[in-house]
């Protein structure tokens, strides 16, 4: 009986450590508050530009896009978004910088598809998602990624004339990452082809 006992409580513990290593939020916590002592503290270096043993931007926060439309009728496509439960994932230039809080991936299944200008015209809104306005900036392999910018909104709309201290609003972001006025020269911007097209 002492043995089956040891071996189920050994099960628990194992199930439960599994269950914290996939669950984020203390990873969370360390990025916010070293974000919190330093804005640049996400990118792995200290203040004297030393390389540190950790970097931010390590928790992915993620919904997949869904068709809600009936199809036995061939309605046009409504979207909804399905937040998945945040994860631990590999980080990138962006939210090392900003934090993990400020963006937003959603996986976009190869079947909706069919319908581009309506697909267009979804991710060109804005999302409104735990208080803060995101926008989509970047489509990449059936992955649309979003940014929160400083707009304020009562969850229903955008509240014009009032901003959130300390966010960049969306082309301030755009131009942090790709300056125009450097880059006067291009063509067409890459960045602004993903979001339009």
């Amino acid at each position: 009986m002492q043995q089956r006992y040891n071996i189920y409580f050994t099960t628990l513990l194992v199930a439960d450590e599994s269950r914290v290593i996939q669950f984020p939020w203390k990873e969370l916590d360390r990025e916010e508050g070293a974000l919190a002592e330093d804005p640049y503290s996400g990118l792995g270096f200290n203040k004297k530009g030393e390389r540190i043993d950790w970097h931010g931007g390590q928790v992915v926060f993620t919904g997949r896009l869904q068709d809600k439309s009936c199809k036995k009728y061939k309605t046009p496509p409504i979207y909804k978004i399905v937040l998945e439960q945040p994860r631990l994932g590999p980080s990138t230039m962006f939210s090392r910088r900003f934090g993990s809080k400020h963006f937003f991936r959603v996986k976009m299944p190869n079947s909706l598809n069919k319908n581009p200008e309506k697909l267009t015209q979804f991710f060109q809104r804005p999302l409104f998602l735990c208080g803060f306005v995101f926008r989509a900036f970047y489509a990449k392999e059936s992955n649309v990624f979003y940014v929160k910018t400083n707009e304020v909104t009562d969850g229903s709309r955008i509240l014009h004339g009032e901003t959130i201290p300390g966010l960049m609003s969306f082309l301030e972001f755009l131009d942090w990452h790709n300056p125009m006025k450097l880059n006067s020269n291009q063509v067409n911007i890459p960045l602004f082809t993903q979001v339009t097209n």
